[in-house]
């Protein structure tokens, strides 16, 4: 059985070094690969960090990419596109007093913003907790505080949450990797962190591209389609969830998604025949013992009679297994860019 803390422990020991907290995905890898057993064991804590953190490394890890102005980049909308957004995130009043009060309205070469960063978090210390699903008891009246923007209320007696978390600021590092440090209400890279989250969110970039085109002025690029790949628990609920401008034709969209469903599936996948998803349909509903089910069976089917109950159940196990666990996810995409999100040009 997994201790319902481990995960806590695993998510504070990644932010303490600047990390990402593991994703549903990760933590469900690391679950099949039974990297969670025993973790009371001496030393089996740190393995399962080194497993996950080398994992990452292994299967991707999230970057900013810089449009180049005046070079031009492969697609001529993309490119466009890029510097006009960049052109009407730069017009905006909150990004203009963000870099007059914090930069002196002087850009940051991509190479210093990792030092500006750290600098403004050693001076912000220590980053706040916060706790993650707490009911209001009923004695507090709540309020809505417009100077804060948020609301809020007195607690006079005991409350519970469901876990503590920080709040990580994505920032690109001199190699374009992304690196994460925790913030705390009130300082400089609280009000980056809120202004970096609102432009991700108006101009479909990544919270640590926003940051980067505050801090330096560089445009991130606008892509043309996004993939994510959501791996279920239950595999046949897996999905590859595609986004894409509707300036894309369907050809374009059809070949896309003809490579990342090549690179998302293990092996061949091949769609069950119409007598076996009728088997399977028939199984979930079916019955008493095998050999009255395959009667039953054939009574309704008698052009796929069967004679022999070993090769009913055997082929009814089979249907089952194969509408049910599917041809997974390559494990492999669950650690892609940006917790399983790629980008496609």
């Amino acid at each position: 059985m997994i201790n319902p803390n481990l995960r806590q422990r695993l998510d504070a020991a990644l932010q303490r070094e600047g990390r990402a907290s593991v994703s549903g995905e990760e933590w469900q890898y690391a679950v099949d690969q039974r990297w969670t057993e025993d973790p009371d064991e001496p030393g089996n804590f740190d393995e399962l960090f080194t497993n996950v953190v080398d994992a990452r490394k292994t299967f991707g890890q999230e970057k900013v990419e810089i449009v180049q102005r005046g070079r031009g980049v492969p697609g001529a909308r993309k490119y466009a596109l890029s510097l006009l957004l960049a052109e009407q995130a730069d017009a905006r009043p909150d990004v203009a007093e963000f870099r007059c009060k914090h930069l002196a309205g002087r850009f940051l070469e991509i190479g210093a913003v990792q030092g500006w960063v750290l600098q403004k978090a050693a001076n912000e210390i220590p980053a706040t907790r916060w706790a993650v699903d707490v009911p209001i008891p009923d004695s507090s009246t709540c309020q809505w505080n417009a100077d804060l923007g948020k609301y809020t209320a007195r607690v006079h007696e005991e409350i519970q949450f469901g876990s503590l978390e920080f709040k990580n600021l994505r920032y690109p590092k001199p190699d374009c990797h992304v690196g994460g440090v925790r913030v705390r209400p009130g300082g400089t890279l609280w009000s980056l962190y809120g202004l970096a989250a609102a432009l991700a969110h108006d101009f479909g970039w990544s919270e640590a591209e926003a940051v980067m085109f505050i801090l330096t002025g560089d445009a991130p690029p606008s892509e043309p389609a996004k993939c994510s790949f959501f791996r279920s628990r239950i595999p046949c609920l897996s999905r590859i969830i595609l986004t894409v401008d509707p300036a894309l034709s369907p050809r374009q969209v059809q070949s896309l998604y003809r490579t990342i469903r090549a690179e998302a599936l293990r092996g061949r996948y091949r769609n069950l025949t119409q007598k076996h998803a009728l088997l399977a349909a028939f199984t979930a509903s079916a019955r008493g013992k095998l050999s009255e089910q395959m009667r039953e069976w054939n009574a309704q089917y008698p052009r796929w009679k069967y004679k022999a109950v070993t090769i009913f159940g055997r082929d009814s196990k089979a249907a089952r297994d194969r509408l049910l666990m599917p041809v997974n996810f390559k494990l492999e995409s669950v650690f892609g860019v940006d917790n399983a999100q790629k980008k496609t040009r």
